[in-house]
């Protein structure tokens, strides 16, 4: 099993190359006509990435934060409703 000290540091690297690739395609359309859809959905995909970097320092600096996130995760009811949200889609 990873440590936590690794699943952070993939965590990292995985939002920023999100970043990356959303800006990538940010700069590719931005001399083609129909670039305000690109924008929209390459800011939407930056804001996630960088609300998902946030979440995960503050898991990896507060230990509580990090036992209350784990056990809402295990938890017998969230796993039942997930998977029959799941078995319905």
């Amino acid at each position: 099993m990873k440590t936590d000290k690794q699943q952070f540091i993939i965590h990292i690297t995985i939002n920023l190359s999100l970043i990356l690739l959303f800006v990538g395609i940010t700069i590719l359309q931005i001399n083609k006509q129909n670039s305000s859809s690109y924008i929209g959905f390459v800011t939407g995909g930056v804001g996630v990435a960088i609300i998902n970097i946030i979440r995960n320092t503050k898991i990896y600096k507060d230990k509580n934060y990090k036992s209350k996130t784990q056990i809402e995760a295990n938890d017998e009811r969230n796993i039942l409703i997930n998977t029959k949200a799941t078995s319905i889609t």
